[in-house]
């Protein structure tokens, strides 16, 4: 299923630290379905298997970066520069907060998210977009 947005006029990017959550289609979307699970992006909520899942600001925005970049491997350095911003974290931060992300998807879910060692991540699942 795939649906088709209306144009929108262009859009200033997100200052760092603030995620943009206008994913990679002219229109944001509501909904990102993977696998058993949703992401309510405007809502800023993840469901698994129809289970709300608990889950921080910054994984989350984690979460929403990786999807809307999923056509590359984004690096440690951009995601802590684009989702932590000028705040001052240590580069442990990053891992330990894919780790967080990877718990909240489930077993199931957890390899969605690919590690590329020294380099960044990826997100690999194929992702369908809906609107609510």
């Amino acid at each position: 299923m795939s649906i088709v947005p209306a144009p929108m006029p262009p859009r200033e990017p997100a200052p760092p630290g603030q995620v943009d959550d206008s994913f990679t289609l002219a229109r944001p979307p509501s909904v990102v379905r993977f696998g058993r699970c949703e992401l309510r992006i405007g809502h800023r909520e993840l469901f698994v298997d129809g289970v709300r899942q608990r889950l921080q600001s910054r994984p989350f925005d984690l979460l929403v970066y990786l999807v809307r970049n999923g056509e590359r491997v984004v690096t440690s350095e951009e995601l802590l520069s684009q989702v932590w911003g000028d705040a001052r974290v240590q580069r442990s931060s990053l891992p330990a907060a894919i780790l967080r992300l990877r718990r909240a998807l489930g077993p199931d879910h957890e390899d969605v998210i690919r590690t590329y060692q020294r380099v960044g991540y990826r997100f690999v699942a194929p992702a369908g977009v809906a609107s609510m």
